[in-house]
């Protein structure tokens, strides 16, 4: 491990002790594990290829293989491809490629696997608990991570359709939050105000693979323009949640600011956040336009291959003495 990369993760673990860092999943996660070249391509048209999930451009491939969009310069921005396939065959049928691309068990990655194992590393440990996972990935790899490692959680999903958020607690019915009720919309917190339970947020809508009606991408250009001028946090967002925005250190994985929508974006969550707080970003070789839209967010990045980070990250966790138990008396 560099001594750069040494010096981060041992800043990062701190502030996980304090439930201070909050992880931003990109579209980059799902292709941590990915093997290096040569290696079996994700190739349209259907079926997909079900060992893994595909980087955006991929996605635009599939969805102009899909539904025989033009092959033009837009064919690989995946925004312009699914506004195309918006426009000529309805969202209806682009909300059905993308269900019978999402709708599968695709293989979680270490990355989804660390983020799962914090809870109970910050239970063994005695830290304030990790609460909040952000991703704006269509997917459900995170929540079949923390169910395979044994958590419960709570799901905040939003709705592309009507531009609220739907909550999915791990037992109970799912609940649409109504806007301008989120600073009264409680979720179980213990009585210092943490919650006592990870709270994962899709901030682009997601596949459900429980109940179709319930899905929700945001994906074209008119979803992105719909998402930018209905998303306040203030509104939408649960107190408790956005007290942790506003509160805590953003580490961005899998993150490229190359595509305007995504900088819009975090604008946004940034506009949550108070001063005195650092970000970081972790991104392989990154291009100018994203160390010039990073640095100009005062976030630090860190050019290091994501599977290389999380690597580093569990090596540091299990170096991490085990505390001994309390004495009783």
């Amino acid at each position: 491990m560099s001594g750069e990369l040494d010096s981060h993760i041992a800043t990062v673990v701190s502030q996980l002790r304090l439930g201070k860092v909050i992880p931003f999943l990109g579209a980059g996660a799902n292709l941590s594990d990915r093997p290096a070249p040569p290696f079996d391509p994700w190739q349209p048209p259907v079926p997909p290829n079900r060992s893994y999930l595909p980087s955006g451009a991929e996605l635009a491939g599939y969805l102009t293989a899909w539904h025989n969009a033009p092959a033009n310069e837009d064919s690989k921005e995946l925004v312009r491809v699914a506004e195309w396939v918006s426009l000529s065959a309805g969202e209806g049928s682009l909300y059905d490629s993308l269900r019978e691309l999402f709708d599968a068990d695709y293989p979680t990655t270490a990355l989804h696997t660390l983020m799962a194992r914090l809870p109970a590393v910050a239970r063994q440990q005695g830290w304030v608990p990790m609460q909040v996972v952000v991703t704006t990935n269509y997917d459900d790899l995170l929540e079949r991570a923390y169910r395979a490692a044994g958590e419960e959680f709570d799901v905040l999903t939003y709705l592309a359709t009507d531009g609220r958020f739907i909550h999915i607690p791990p037992d109970g019915e799912p609940r649409v939050i109504e806007r301008g009720a989120a600073n009264s919309y409680l979720l179980p917190q213990d009585g210092r105000r943490n919650l006592i339970r990870p709270a994962i947020i899709k901030l682009h809508g997601a596949v459900d693979r429980v109940e179709r009606s319930r899905d929700s991408f945001v994906i074209s250009e008119d979803h992105y323009i719909d998402f930018l001028s209905r998303f306040n946090a203030q509104d939408l967002v649960p107190a408790p949640i956005l007290a942790k925005l506003a509160e805590s250190n953003f580490l961005f994985l899998g993150y490229s600011l190359r595509d305007w929508n995504v900088r819009a974006m975090l604008h946004r969550i940034w506009e949550s956040q108070r001063h005195g707080f650092k970000s970081w970003a972790i991104q392989h070789d990154p291009g100018e336009l994203d160390q010039l839209s990073w640095q100009e967010k005062g976030v630090r990045i860190l050019a290091r291959p994501l599977s290389e980070y999380v690597s580093s990250l569990n090596e540091w966790i299990d170096k991490m003495p085990v505390p001994e138990p309390a004495a009783n008396g």
